[in-house]
């Protein structure tokens, strides 16, 4: 079977019409970049000058919100590990239709894929995934060096702002809701690939928005029943596209419903904090 960097039309066109950079093909075409330079060299397409092609993406304070919920959670930025100049976000859920979301709202702020949404399917119980990867940019790095230490480990950035938009993102990639039938529900956030500090520094967030939450010893957080309401109509409803996935997360009434505080009003969404939670 003819592989698409066979075609030199679609080779030209991804080089040199959507101008993506050899990377970038070779994960859409699932080759190597040796193999694209002995097809572009048989198909006498002329290379660019090196350091000519540049992506940038506008940050909007909208789109860093909105990677910020989610590198809560699921989100990823990669950069390559020897003098990284640009990174890439990928995203990867059991849900198809959550990476297609993912895409789609990206795309929104001109984010752009590369090639199609990856399944890869695991040989226990034919568990399987879907992965997103956006092309690479240049400013993207500053994000995600934010993001990852020294080691390239994810670290929580003091200067997050955990707004409403960004908790839900949050708990949807992260949070379980806990509805037992001897007590009222409660909400868990797996917190455990941060740093111990960091969950505490998150859970200090929490308190200064009006939440009432701890730092368990698995390193995950907790949300007290009393305040299991507050949290969810901080963050909103579940977003249009993701309802059909994550609508249990929401379903406060699996064993009877949680009657809401007639008084509740919570501050408004607070900055990094001064100091560490403990």
């Amino acid at each position: 079977m003819k592989k698409l960097y066979q075609d030199r039309d679609w080779l030209y066109d991804q080089y040199w019409g959507n101008n993506l950079c050899l990377r970038e093909i070779s994960e859409a075409a699932s080759s190597s970049n040796a193999t694209l330079l002995y097809w572009m060299d048989r198909f006498n397409i002329t290379r660019r000058n090196k350091g000519s092609l540049c992506h940038y993406i506008d940050i909007t304070p909208d789109l860093l919100e909105f990677l910020e919920g989610w590198m809560l959670s699921d989100l990823c930025i990669f950069s390559k590990i020897h003098n990284a100049k640009s990174a890439i976000i990928q995203f990867e859920t059991k849900y198809k239709d959550c990476a297609m979301w993912m895409s789609n709202k990206l795309s929104s702020f001109g984010v752009e894929r590369v090639g199609v949404i990856h399944k890869r399917v695991f040989d226990d119980n034919n568990r399987q995934t879907f992965s997103y990867r956006s092309r690479y940019y240049r400013n993207l790095l500053d994000v995600r060096n934010k993001w990852y230490n020294s080691d390239r480990k994810k670290i929580v950035p003091r200067d997050i702002t955990l707004t409403p938009m960004a908790a839900r993102y949050w708990y949807i990639g992260d949070g379980s809701l806990i509805c037992r039938a001897s007590s009222k529900p409660s909400i868990k956030l797996a917190t455990h690939g941060f740093p111990e500090d960091d969950v505490c520094f998150l859970v200090g967030i929490l308190k200064d928005i009006g939440i009432k939450a701890s730092h368990q010893k698995c390193n995950s957080i907790y949300i007290h029943v009393r305040s299991t309401q507050d949290f969810l109509d901080y963050i909103g409803p579940c977003d249009k596209g993701l309802e059909h996935l994550y609508y249990y997360k929401w379903e406060t009434d699996r064993h009877g419903p949680i009657i809401p505080r007639t008084n509740n009003t919570l501050p408004v969404p607070l900055g990094g904090r001064a100091m560490e939670a403990t």
